[in-house]
């Protein structure tokens, strides 16, 4: 659970767990402690930023290649390249996601309102049983991407993967699409945004930078 009081535009917050998830409040993307007493911080409250407690994520050798090289080349760090292969991936398949969120919102009886708040605040357990019947996802984005082996040298070390609200509850979404373990789900999406983008985005800028002009 989580204790939360407002002084002035700041708020006082016991950094809680729910299932694998923590809670951080946050201001613009980047942690703004003001004062600290024990296990209590002070934060700004424009952004929460959710963050997935992860041990691993399942990546292929040729995925977790691209994914260094990408951050060797472009900057980023272990953990914001997969943020933003996230990101990425749910920015192209925005709609099933959200058309997957409603579909079980109504199977379960709820307002779509209180399930996306659910899924965003508390636990999959906190949502209502389903009804009459289990809801038709349809065809899955990831479909066309095998289960990925969970052999101990595909099992890609991590402790946290940050998330916008939205992003993370698109997640959640997934989980109950597919019921898998999340290791699985995350690296399915790694691989298709891959599949997606790496020839025509990341290849690109990859070469652009190594440019001594401007074409």
């Amino acid at each position: 659970m989580v204790a939360v009081f407002a002084i002035g535009n700041f708020v006082y917050e016991n950094i809680f767990h729910v299932n694998g998830f923590i809670n951080t409040l946050t201001c613009n993307n980047s942690y703004l402690p003001v004062r600290k007493s024990g296990h209590k911080t002070c934060y700004s409250t424009e952004t929460v930023i959710k963050e997935l407690r992860i041990n691993h994520v399942l990546v292929l050798d040729e995925d977790w290649e691209k994914l260094m090289l990408a951050c060797e080349e472009l900057d980023y760090d272990k953990s914001s390249i997969i943020k933003n292969c996230l990101q990425g991936f749910f920015r192209r398949y925005h709609d099933y996601y959200v058309r997957a969120g409603i579909l079980d919102a109504e199977a379960r009886g709820m307002a779509t309102s209180e399930h996306f708040t659910i899924l965003r605040d508390k636990s999959e357990d906190d949502l209502l049983p389903y009804g009459d019947k289990f809801p038709d996802f349809g065809k899955s984005p990831i479909d066309l991407i095998p289960p990925l082996p969970k052999d101990p040298q595909y099992r890609r070390g991590y402790n946290t993967i940050k998330l916008s609200r939205y992003n993370f509850v698109l997640l959640r979404v997934a989980h109950i699409i597919y019921r898998d373990s999340y290791p699985q789900i995350v690296g399915r999406m790694i691989r298709s945004h891959l599949a997606d983008n790496w020839e025509s985005a990341y290849l690109p800028q990859i070469a652009r930078d190594k440019l001594n002009d401007y074409k």
